[in-house]
Parts: C-alpha cells; sequence; structure tokens
C-alpha cells in the first residue's frame, strides 16, 4: 500500500522488516529491491534482488522477471543496459513457452536500437500471445509493427497493426476496466492515425490508473498517454504531461 502511495522509505522499512520475518521468502526480497530502487539506492536493490534469484527454485519465469526487473531499474537510474543483458544470459536455456525471455530480448535490443535483434527475438518464439511488463497482452503482429515503424517502413508497420486490432479490441471487451488494454488499444489506434479514438483510450486508461491512485504502475499509463498524444500531433500537450 505504501509502494503504490509512493512512501517508498516507509515501505523500505517494513520490506527490511518483512525479511527478517521471513527470510526464506523471495518475494519478500523482490519487493524490498524494487523499493530501494525507487529511491535510487542502487547496491541495496542489487543485493536484495540477488537474495530473491537465490530463494527461487524451478520457475523460470519468476527468474527471469526478477533479473528483468532489476535490470529495467538499473536502466532507469543508470542509462545503462549492462545489468538488463546480464540477466538474459544467465537465463539462456530456461524453459519460454510463455515467450518471457524473448519479451526480455525484444524490449532491450528495441532501446539499443538493434531492431534485427528485436525482429529475431520476436520471430522465433514459439509462444503466440506475449505479455509485457506493463500488463496489456500482444501477438507478434504489435511487436513485430514496433519494430518496422521504428525502422521507418510506415506501410509494413500499418498493416502489422491493422491485424492487431481486432485482438485489442476482445481484449478490453475481456477486461473493460483494465487501464493497461485501454491503454494498448489507444496505441495502436495512435499509430494507424486514429485521433480521437487514440486519445479517448489513453485518457479513459490515466482515468482508471491515475499516478496519484498508484505511484507504482500510474506513471507506465500516463507515459502511454504521452505517447498517444504525440503520435496524433499533440506535442505540447505530450511534452507536458
Amino acid at each position: 500500500v505504501q509502494m503504490k502511495r509512493g512512501q517508498f522509505r516507509a515501505a523500505i522499512a517494513n520490506w527490511e522488516r518483512a525479511t527478517s520475518i521471513d527470510p526464506m521468502n523471495w518475494n519478500m526480497f523482490d519487493n524490498l529491491s524494487n523499493a530501494y530502487g525507487a529511491v535510487g539506492m542502487l547496491p541495496a536493490a542489487e543485493r536484495a534482488k540477488r537474495r530473491a534469484a537465490e530463494l527461487v527454485s524451478g520457475s523460470s519465469i519468476e527468474r527471469i522477471l526478477m533479473e528483468q526487473s532489476w535490470g529495467w531499474a538499473y536502466y532507469a537510474l543508470t542509462g545503462s543496459t549492462e545489468k538488463i543483458n546480464e540477466g538474459i544470459a544467465r537465463s539462456q536455456g530456461l524453459d519460454d513457452s510463455t515467450g518471457s525471455l524473448a519479451i526480455a530480448v525484444y524490449s532491450v535490443a528495441m532501446v539499443e536500437r538493434d531492431y534485427d535483434r528485436a525482429e529475431h527475438a520476436i520471430e522465433k518464439s514459439t509462444a503466440t500471445i506475449f505479455e509485457t511488463f506493463a500488463g496489456p497482452r500482444s501477438t507478434k503482429k504489435f511487436l513485430l509493427g514496433t519494430v518496422a515503424l521504428a525502422r521507418g517502413d510506415v506501410t509494413k508497420a500499418r498493416s502489422l497493426f491493422e491485424a492487431e486490432l481486432p485482438f485489442a479490441r476482445s481484449e478490453l471487451n475481456e477486461a473493460p476496466d483494465s487501464a493497461p488494454r485501454h491503454a494498448q488499444l489507444g496505441l495502436i489506434c495512435a499509430y494507424l492515425g486514429q485521433k480521437e479514438e487514440a486519445i479517448a483510450e489513453g485518457q479513459r486508461a490515466v482515468e482508471l490508473l491515475p499516478i496519484s491512485k498508484d505511484a507504482v504502475d500510474g506513471p507506465g499509463i500516463a507515459v502511454a498517454l504521452a505517447e498517444i498524444y504525440g503520435r496524433v500531433g499533440e506535442q505540447e500537450k505530450a511534452i507536458a504531461l
């Protein structure tokens, strides 16, 4: 609750107490690491994340997600993708039937502008539905569409996003109060130039999960709305947000 309210220092004190009470619970250390990272305590965050990884046994998905959450926290604070790639290297050979490792490779490759690597990671994956760290699910079409867009191949990107649109709508129909799914649909509409619907979906997402309500996941939704504004020509609103 304190994390969601942005009370990270108070949360740290409680997570530290929790790890002392339940020292074999990897989840406690993982949350403690996230709290440390939120206030820029990098060495402490890494120590807690490493301890969490030591306690995880037999779950490749948990290992991959844990490694990546620390790597992205480090990237956000330092601008370096080193820890992300180290985590990916340690995850090689683990079961990736859900596509979690493929998403990890794709995500860091996009940041590094290595579009061949990003495309290869998605195309070779056996998964058909992917879950990103922000929450919404997508198919290969959306992810490959973002690669095409980054390369400047607008025609290919548009074709892929048009093909993804029915899936995004069906996902939202299943969970109409999901902020990430509204944001996802809004982004796709923005990529397709559907300005009014794109903004409406993005604004609805922020209404459902404002930063004032959730300081952990709310910022990501606000970023999605900012990108929507930027894509549809409302640059001043994007910059302000």
